[in-house]
């Protein structure tokens, strides 16, 4: 059957061509709250700190120890980003990632690690191929944060 044309602005698209892939369809059925970020680190100095900022910024954000207790959020929540450290005890964010890019392959993904560790880089690298596309290494400042969350978010669906 023949679709009918849906206005947005001045371009016409048909509704088969719009995307098919929708913030509620990458978590199926939450029952709670949707969130704009979600952090995820074992530090809880600098979950908090992170939190504070970011909803300073005006975002809505939610925190995790690991990446565990991040999946287990989600299977309950939406969100539009992950911000993520890449070492913790339990799961940690390669393991998360692995899992989001099954779950939520186009969910927006921004890793940080770092505080002196050598091969940085290759761990920095080894998540670039997993598809994130932010990475930040500690110490970082917040207007840096602030800069690739917003540049994140503009790409979040």
């Amino acid at each position: 059957p023949r679709l009918k044309p849906i206005s947005f602005s001045r371009t016409r698209i048909a509704e088969r061509e719009r995307p098919s892939v929708f913030m509620h369809q990458l978590f199926p059925a939450p029952i709670g709250p949707s969130c704009d970020i979600l952090v995820v680190d074992d530090d809880a100095t600098l979950r908090a700190v992170l939190k504070i900022f970011l909803e300073r910024c005006g975002y809505v954000v939610e925190c995790a120890k690991d990446g565990r207790a991040a999946l287990k959020l989600l299977d309950r929540m939406r969100t539009r980003l992950v911000v993520t450290d890449l070492f913790m005890p339990e799961c940690d964010g390669f393991e998360l990632i692995l899992h989001l890019r099954k779950k939520a392959p186009d969910l927006a993904v921004l890793a940080i690690s770092g505080d002196g560790m050598s091969d940085l880089d290759v761990f920095m690298g080894a998540v670039r191929q997993l598809g994130v596309r932010f990475t930040l290494k500690k110490p970082f400042s917040l207007t840096e944060l602030a800069s690739l969350v917003k540049q994140a978010m503009r790409e979040a669906l």
